[in-house]
This record gives structure tokens, C-alpha cells and sequence, in this order.
């Protein structure tokens, strides 16, 4: 097969092993000389801080070109940790991020600042802020939201409980709806406190943005009302869809998933297929650790056709790994899919 340069970018930008493997396989790799050097001269990962670097992917990839090689410095260790170290020896690290990265290789640059990260001292780990600390930086006019979401997302990964009930009242008590949505984000890796009955309350004539965080917080909690409101959600969008589709949707379908059981896959796979119809650039992304986590702990007689639906629209491999461990659970990982997946740029797959 003559794969067009368009597709195996696709492929080869979102670190598919199919790429190498096709690579391999045509008798003109350096066909594809250009789609190669853009990727390692630009990160195009989905999430980096996720999927880490893609060193020796790409090395592999340049490797099978032969001759593109002689463009870099020869090494016989299989990584490029030796790029970073000999470009240690001639530029500074606020060098490489001005001038040196346009010119080289993005792709490579987290290794280089790991070397010089690896022994920065545990006093610089950003610490927890109190609760009472924690409000005033939420009251601040002058404090970006994004900042203030990064900060109650990390309240609630690493707060005491007793932290988490005095957030969690607030939350409660709070009128302001901008305020809320940013207190939510605090709920979404650890469970809600308190009787999650008021969060229910809430989702009755709020915006979309709210209802996204609401179903964000949702998907931690064990309560049968979070699935029915989730369907309730989504079939609201089948009835009058929106494009894009809003965060509500998103969340909504998260939700739905984190707490679908057998028999669900049939009516997931009809909602993926609708959202997709109504809008094609909808980002998946929110829904693949969720689908992977599901059927990880469940085999539905769909589960084949979500998965394969899914998988050629992933971007972020690091949620491609929990995509093939529910593959493999649910006995339906091909030969052809797992010699694609012992290539993946993502090596925990």
C-alpha cells in the first residue's frame, strides 16, 4: 500500500506504531523525509507532561530512513540523551529555549531541561495552600482563573479531609456561579465530602460551563442519580444539538461512562457516533481513560466496536496504553493491533 504523506503524519504525529511498521515496510522511506523532520522539530504531542518525550521513537523513525541519518550525530546508545548532552557543552539552557529550539529538535528538548531538573531540591515543590489561604487566592481580583483552577485542583489531590469539608460547605454556600465552577475543579480526582444531594440541586437551570464542572465532580461520586443526569444531559444534545458541542456534553458523556455497567456499550457507541455527526472536531480526549477504566473492569459484547471506534481517533497516547489494556481485557486485541502497539511512540504500551 502507497500511504499518502497526509496520512502517515497523522500517524506518525500522534506516535502510532503503524508508522513504523509502514515505515519498514515501503521500499522509499525517504519519501516521507519531510513529514519526519517536522516531527522532530515540533512537539506534537497531545499532552507532554502525559506522554513524555518521544526521543526514541523518532530515533527509530530516522533510522529506518538510512540516509537521513548522516544529518546527525552518530551514536550507538539507543536514545538521544547523547543530543542533550553534547548540547549541554556549547549553549545554556535559556539559549536552547530562544534560539536553539526553532532550529533543532523540540521533540528532545524535555530531556535536556531533565538533566538540569533532576536535582533541583524538594523545597521548590509548590506546597498546598490552607483553606483559608485557598479563598483568599480565589477572591483575588489580580489572580488569573487559570491559576486559580491549577490551584484547587491541586487542593484537592493533596488536601486533608478536614480541608476538603471546609471547601466543600463553601462550595455549597456560594452564589456566584464563576466561583463554583472553579471550587468544582477541587472535586475532580477525589471524591465530594458531603452529601452530594445540593450538587444535584445545582444542575437545574445552570449554564453549560457549570454543568460541565458539576458532571466533572459527578464522575467521582457512587450515586445512581449520576448516570440517569448524564443520560439526561446527552439526550438533551441528541434533541437540540450545539456545535461546537459545550462542556456539559463532554463531562456528561465522562460521567455517563465512569459509571456504565454491561449492556451500556450499545447506547455509548450511538452517542459517540451522534456527537462526531454533530461535531466533527469534537475532542474525545475527556472520554478515553474513562471507556478504557470501564472496560478494563467489564467485557460488554460491544466492547470490540467502542474501542475500534475510538482508537484510529486518539491523540493523546498516553490514554492509547488504557485503550489497549481494555483491548487486551476484553479479548479482542489483534495481532496486527499488538505488533501497532509494541511500536507506540508511549513505551508503557
Amino acid at each position: 500500500m502507497n500511504m499518502k504523506k497526509r496520512e502517515f503524519f497523522k500517524l506518525l504525529s500522534g506516535g502510532y506504531g503503524s508508522a513504523l511498521i509502514y515505515l519498514e515496510g515501503t521500499g522509499e522511506p525517504m519519501k516521507y523525509s519531510r513529514q519526519i523532520e517536522y516531527c522532530c522539530t515540533h512537539d506534537t504531542c497531545y499532552d507532554a507532561q502525559c506522554e513524555g518525550d518521544r526521543a526514541e521513537y523518532l530515533y527509530e523513525a530516522i533510522e529506518i530512513t538510512g540516509e537521513y541519518l548522516t544529518k546527525y550525530p552518530e551514536s550507538d546508545m539507543f536514545s538521544l540523551d547523547w543530543f542533550c548532552m553534547n548540547l549541554r557543552e556549547h549553549v545554556t539552557v535559556k539559549e536552547l529555549k530562544e534560539k536553539v529550539e526553532p532550529k533543532y529538535v523540540n521533540a528532545f528538548r524535555r530531556e535536556f531541561d531533565e538533566i538540569h531538573r533532576k536535582n533541583r531540591p524538594s523545597k521548590y515543590r509548590d506546597p498546598v495552600p490552607p483553606f483559608d489561604e485557598l479563598m483568599s487566592i480565589l477572591d483575588s481580583e489580580d489572580i488569573p482563573s487559570h491559576y486559580k483552577s491549577f490551584k484547587l485542583g491541586k487542593f484537592g489531590r493533596r488536601a486533608e479531609k478536614s480541608e476538603l469539608v471546609k471547601l466543600a460547605k463553601a462550595l455549597i454556600a456560594e452564589k456566584d456561579e464563576g466561583k463554583r465552577i472553579l471550587m468544582l475543579r477541587a472535586f475532580g480526582k477525589t471524591p465530594f465530602p458531603l452529601d452530594p444531594g445540593p450538587l444535584f440541586e445545582m444542575l437545574e437551570g445552570a449554564s453549560d460551563e457549570l454543568k460541565g464542572a458539576l458532571f466533572y465532580a459527578m464522575s467521582m461520586i457512587e450515586d445512581g442519580r449520576v448516570k440517569d443526569c448524564a443520560r439526561a444531559e446527552l439526550e438533551r444534545f441528541a434533541r437540540e444539538p450545539d456545535y461546537p458541542a459545550p462542556d456539559s456534553v463532554t463531562e456528561a458523556l465522562s460521567a455517563f461512562i465512569s459509571k456504565s455497567e454491561k449492556g451500556d456499550g450499545e447506547y455509548i457507541l450511538s452517542l459517540l457516533k451522534r456527537i462526531e455527526e454533530t461535531d466533527p472536531d469534537f475532542d474525545f480526549h475527556s472520554v478515553y481513560m474513562d471507556i478504557g477504566d470501564a472496560y478494563c473492569k467489564f467485557a460488554d459484547k460491544k466492547a470490540k466496536e467502542v474501542l475500534y471506534y475510538l482508537y484510529p481517533r486518539m491523540k493523546c497516547t498516553f490514554c492509547r496504553f488504557y485503550l489497549i489494556k481494555a483491548m487486551s481485557k476484553c479479548r479482542c486485541l489483534t495481532n496486527e493491533l499488538l505488533f501497532e502497539a509494541a511500536r507506540d511512540s508511549y513505551p508503557e504500551t
